[in-house]
């Protein structure tokens, strides 16, 4: 939905002026056009963690959890009964609700990074009250990616979502290329006759969910966090992040860079609530009642995406009579579907 859409209702129109007041600002603290520093998103993400209830924050540790399982896949040959199942179980464990949340909260986080974006974001929040502006998110999510920085905050977004997509995909084809190896072991294709008492633990493990891992509890409340998010869209991004959260030093890193993304048409909705759920973290109202945070936090086509997988994972652990099977099932439903579903937004 464009700005002319907001005609519609005189509370939508001061906040189109909103956007234009904010589009004439220029500060000295404001980005330049181009790639953000790592201090500067880090001042910046520092702004949005103080100001939130950590709600986001808290979602975002569920994702970070299920890609440190994939890089314990990425670089680890699978090597016993017990370690497929320990990976299935983690991979395929998840809640869909909880991942889409951790997901879109994390991708918010990313956008919430750029300075431009969160600078705008405040002034309209103060100059026309925040039950005004709120009002306007709820209404469109597509209002965010409108104000000034709101296409780079969102270009950011899509460049981790792209690059967290190529890590998933590395997994994927790593275990793939050990399949050969595997299949001449004799332990993984023992029989086994319980495949669908496996389908139905599996089905009752995502129901509350794959807990959330110390590590990226830890992740999220690091002090470091800002250098995290600032570096999301860069290859390895996960594996930085462990280095960041582990204290490195800032000299370790390098400046995002980023080439142009579209949006994929069928998702823009997703991509309009990532710079939504942004917007709301940014002046700490990312509460979890709040209807604007709900929508964008659980993005009906990205829960959609990742049920899916989780269907399609269920169905075909059900039908496996050995581990050679149930390894395979992971790799294709719980790590290549999955990334899929998270490269799906960015073209």
């Amino acid at each position: 939905m464009r700005l002319t859409n907001w005609l519609q209702s005189i509370a939508v129109i001061s906040l189109s002026m909103g956007a234009a007041h904010a589009q004439t600002i220029t500060t000295a603290s404001a980005s330049q056009p181009g790639t953000p520093s790592v201090q500067t998103t880090y001042a910046s993400a520092q702004q949005v963690n103080t100001g939130s209830s950590n709600a986001v924050y808290s979602a975002a540790a569920t994702y970070a959890t299920y890609q440190g399982d994939v890089s314990q896949v990425r670089t680890h040959a699978l090597s016993s009964q017990s370690d497929i199942e320990q990976k299935l179980s983690a991979l395929g464990g998840h809640n869909a609700s909880k991942f889409t949340s951790g997901w879109m909260s994390y991708s918010a986080l990313v956008a919430a990074q750029n300075r431009e974006f969160a600078n705008s974001v405040r002034e309209i929040e103060s100059y026309y009250g925040r039950e005004r502006f709120l009002n306007g998110l709820r209404k469109s999510p597509a209002y965010a990616t409108s104000l000034k920085g709101g296409d780079k905050a969102l270009q950011s977004a899509l460049a981790a979502a792209e690059s967290d997509a190529m890590y998933i995909s590395s997994a994927a084809s790593f275990m793939e290329s050990q399949e050969a190896i595997l299949q001449n072991q004799s332990w993984v294709k023992e029989r086994i006759r319980d495949g669908a008492e496996r389908a139905n633990q599996l089905k009752s493990m995502t129901y509350s969910g794959r807990p959330v891992s110390s590590s990226a509890r830890d992740m999220f409340a690091s002090s470091n966090i800002g250098e995290i998010l600032a570096n999301a869209g860069q290859s390895n991004a996960w594996e930085r992040a462990t280095r960041i959260a582990t204290s490195a030093p800032i000299s370790a890193l390098s400046s995002l860079t980023q080439r142009r993304y579209s949006v994929n048409p069928a998702r823009t909705q997703t991509a309009n609530h990532m710079a939504s759920l942004a917007a709301f973290e940014i002046i700490g109202a990312a509460s979890t009642s709040d209807t604007g945070v709900i929508n964008a936090m659980n993005d009906r086509r990205a829960k959609d995406c990742f049920e899916f997988a989780q269907l399609q994972l269920n169905g075909c652990v059900r039908s496996q009579s050995d581990h050679y099977g149930l390894q395979a099932c992971m790799r294709k439903h719980a790590v290549s579907d999955i990334g899929e579903c998270v490269g799906d937004v960015a073209q």
